[in-house]
C-alpha cells in the first residue's frame, strides 16, 4: 500500500511539471561580458538542448565598447529566434576601439523535437548590418 502511494505521488509530480513546458519558449536568463576590445572576435554561437530548454553561447562585436546588449526571443512554429540589440550607453568618453562581448542566454518551456535557432545580432542606429547566425538544436 505504501508504495501505490509513493508510485501514485511520483506519477502527478511528473505530471505537473510537464504543464510547464509549452511551445512558446520564454527567455529564462540572458547574460552577457565585456572581452578584450580593440580586438575583433569572429561572431558565432554554440547552442546544447536539454530537457525543455536550449542553452546559447555566443560572441559579437560592436563598433565600439561603449554599448550594452538585450536579448528577446520570438518563436514561430519550430524556429525560435533570439535578438541580441547592442545599445549604446551614452557615454561620453569611449575609445574608438571595436567592441567585443561573449553572450548567454537560457530559452525554456519548449516541447521535444528539433527547433531551429536563429541568432540576430542587430545594432540599430550604427550603420552596420544584422548579422544572422542558424542552427539546428534537439530538445529533449
Amino acid at each position: 500500500m505504501r508504495f501505490t502511494i509513493v508510485l501514485l505521488t511520483g506519477l502527478a509530480l511528473t505530471a505537473t511539471a510537464c504543464d510547464f513546458i509549452t511551445d512558446d519558449g520564454q527567455l529564462d536568463t540572458f547574460t552577457y561580458t565585456e572581452e578584450s576590445h580593440g580586438q575583433p572576435v569572429s561572431a558565432g554561437i554554440d547552442a546544447v538542448g536539454f530537457r525543455g530548454e536550449i542553452h546559447v553561447m555566443g560572441h559579437m562585436n560592436t563598433p565600439n565598447p561603449c554599448h550594452e546588449l538585450r536579448g528577446k526571443i520570438e518563436t514561430r512554429g519550430s524556429e525560435i529566434t533570439l535578438s541580441i540589440t547592442a545599445r549604446p550607453t551614452g557615454s561620453q568618453a569611449c575609445v574608438t576601439v571595436i567592441g567585443s562581448f561573449r553572450y548567454q542566454a537560457a530559452i525554456q518551456g519548449l516541447r521535444a523535437g528539433t527547433w531551429q535557432l536563429v541568432v540576430r545580432h542587430e545594432y540599430p542606429g550604427t550603420g552596420w548590418e544584422t548579422q544572422e547566425l542558424r542552427t539546428n538544436v534537439d530538445v529533449r
